[in-house]
């Protein structure tokens, strides 16, 4: 009988520890688990003989190591940086090393501006003829000018050129004896943008300003955009090459302060007119530019668009 009690009273006393259990396990959606006695794999790695539990290093922690061994000369006559690389990759671990990586970036970014700000030269033909404009409603044409010279000029270029390989070697190969070829990936551009500004009198001014996007592809071998690539250029090869047009834009607009409020009858008004005017253009795809359904070949062409 005394069993029986006992057991039935460490029934009693179990059965809300373990409902206290479940609740504090239960967590709202979008809140962290703050258990003490949750489970650490989605937080710490299974321990293993290079990293403990708290991810420290272990017993049979080890580091890998790479040397680099560069010579390198320079050309100052010829202007050029020529040179040769030796990389020597150490396997520290005790896992067998099956395959390497060997990736070269090289990003280059040039361009030139020009910004001209002309004097200006104000050409106000009545300004100071007071003996036949005498009257205050003469002071519309008074106050008539010109500006003989533009505001400023600007012209801003940029040469944008990324370039990346990569080369896939496996460690037990010897010698150019490669499993997959070299990988390249080129995005070569060149940006040209230039604003024009020409403040005409104190009330009437305009503005210009146009943009141009170039794609540069002048590193495929017979200029087959479609083929393979030329793996002897380097990002510096054709440098100059400004490519093909691939995006413009032009936009101008004109602001005009009507003279009203200089005739006295209208002084209390001031009005403006305001004109813009916008243009862009977009080259057509190179893959998809010819499309072939039932037999006839359809020529998608480029992109145009206007507002004002």
């Amino acid at each position: 009988m005394n069993k029986i009690t006992t057991l039935i009273l460490s029934i009693l006393f179990l059965s809300p520890m373990i409902q206290a259990q479940e609740r504090t396990t239960k967590t709202q959606k979008g809140h962290v688990n703050q258990n003490k006695f949750r489970q650490l794999k989605d937080v710490l790695a299974t321990p293993n003989s290079q990293r403990t539990a708290s991810g420290a290093p272990g017993l049979n922690y080890s580091q890998q190591k790479v040397d680099y061994v560069m010579s390198i000369v320079l050309d100052d006559d010829n202007q050029k940086i020529t040179g040769n690389e030796t990389i020597t990759y150490h396997n520290n671990s005790d896992d067998t090393l099956k395959y390497l990586w060997v990736q070269l970036d090289q990003n280059v970014r040039a361009g030139a501006a020009y910004n001209f700000n002309f004097n200006s030269i104000k050409l106000e033909p009545f300004k100071k003829n007071d003996s036949l404009f005498t009257g205050k409603y003469f002071k519309i044409l008074k106050d008539i000018n010109f500006n003989l010279l533009p505001t400023n000029i600007s012209v801003n270029t940029d040469f944008i050129r990324q370039f990346n390989k990569q080369k896939f070697r496996e460690s037990e190969l010897t010698g150019d004896n490669i499993s997959v070829n070299e990988l390249f990936r080129r995005n070569y551009n060149f940006d040209l943008q230039y604003n024009f500004n020409y403040v005409i009198s104190d009330g009437l001014n305009f503005s210009y300003n146009a943009s141009n996007n170039n794609i540069v592809k002048n590193y495929f071998l017979d200029d087959n955009i479609n083929g393979a690539q030329d793996s002897t250029l380097d990002v510096f090869d054709r440098f100059f090459d400004i490519g093909d047009p691939n995006r413009q834009s032009q936009q101008f607009a004109i602001n005009y302060e009507l003279p009203l409020n200089k005739i006295p009858t209208f002084s209390f008004l001031k009005t403006s007119y305001s004109y813009t005017g916008d243009f862009q253009w977009q080259k057509g795809s190179d893959l998809f530019g010819n499309l072939s359904l039932n037999g006839e070949t359809y020529d998608l062409g480029n992109t145009i668009s206007n507002a004002n």
